[in-house]
């Protein structure tokens, strides 16, 4: 996968690797509940309760060792299930196991599958933390085929209509903080003019965008019109003393801030896309406006403080 350290590869299910599929996951369940008939079933033959089913195995391979497993299983045309999810005790923490979840969401998204559940239990607190990360979110229990599993989470695998958005957004400012993180605290104090903001400034100025506009889209998301104060930008600049501040800290935050305003982009449902939002005096706007015009702002900024670093260097 695009994103695996290179010493890790995803490998698929091949008779030879069956034990290991075994041993893996014999291991968190012993350690927190006991075997099941099911799980004994599933065990003593993959290839016919898993593989023949029209599911999917999947290996984590370190090096030359196998360190953990994950299974997709169908439900139907519509949904699949993420299930026995399990990592070596010894290479925990390395977040291979979030690798491997998050290579069989992306295999079932570009499968055309549009739902994944799973089961779990609720004493396995990391690794509910970790489903959460990845946007699954807590249904009714229902049915399910073993005793130990007290929750089932769900994720919507559909695309959001802002997605696109979003991952413009984090790649942006991802790519912009490199480039940020190598200006000198003095280029970075450096004004342009005597009535123009410096490179910290405007980082200044662009996370105190996303600090006003994060309230916006998640406020605009529950209701159909958001109304909300302008602020002064200039107050916000000189009022902060960005100027003062240390140049890589200012960076940092703004990535941080941005991090969050990314999320919130990312989970506005198709519904909220032509809610109003009116901005002191100004005319309403759709959210979607919103979203898009923050990143055309954000973008607007970035090639000031870029392009006044060229100048000083050409």
């Amino acid at each position: 996968m695009d994103n695996w350290p290179n010493n890790v590869r995803l490998l698929p299910y091949h008779p030879q690797y069956a034990s290991h599929f075994a041993r893996l996951n014999k291991a968190w369940i012993e350690k927190y509940f006991y075997l099941e008939a099911m799980d004994i079933e599933v065990f003593n033959n993959p290839g016919q309760y898993v593989i023949g089913q029209g599911g999917k195995i999947f290996f984590a391979a370190l090096d030359d060792q196998i360190v953990g497993t994950v299974s997709l299983l169908v439900e139907n045309e519509e949904e699949v299930k993420m299930s026995k999810l399990a990592m070596d005790e010894a290479y925990q923490g390395q977040r291979i196991g979030k690798m491997l979840a998050v290579s069989v969401i992306d295999i079932a998204r570009k499968a055309g599958y549009k739902k994944m559940s799973l089961f779990s239990n609720t004493v396995l607190a990391p690794a509910i933390r970790m489903y959460e990360k990845l946007g699954f979110k807590s249904v009714p229990l229902g049915n399910n085929h073993y005793e130990r599993s007290n929750i089932k989470m769900e994720l919507n695998l559909q695309p959001m209509p802002l997605q696109h958005t979003a991952d413009a957004l984090l790649q942006v400012v991802q790519a912009a903080a490199i480039q940020l993180s190598q200006l000198s605290e003095e280029q970075a104090a450096r004004k342009p003019a005597p009535n123009k903001w410096s490179s910290k400034e405007l980082i200044g100025h662009l996370t105190d965008s996303a600090m006003n506009n994060l309230p916006r889209f998640i406020r605009g998301q529950v209701h159909e019109k958001v109304e909300v104060a302008a602020y002064d930008q200039n107050f916000w600049v000189e009022n902060q003393q960005y100027q003062a501040q240390d140049w890589q800290e200012l960076v940092d935050t703004w990535v941080l801030v941005n991090k969050k305003v990314a999320r919130a982009i990312q989970s506005i449902p198709t519904k909220a896309l032509e809610h109003q939002v009116v901005i002191g005096s100004y005319p309403a706007v759709s959210l979607s406006f919103v979203a898009t015009d923050y990143l055309d702002h954000l973008q607007h900024h970035l090639r000031q403080i870029f392009a006044i670093h060229e100048h000083q260097t050409s």
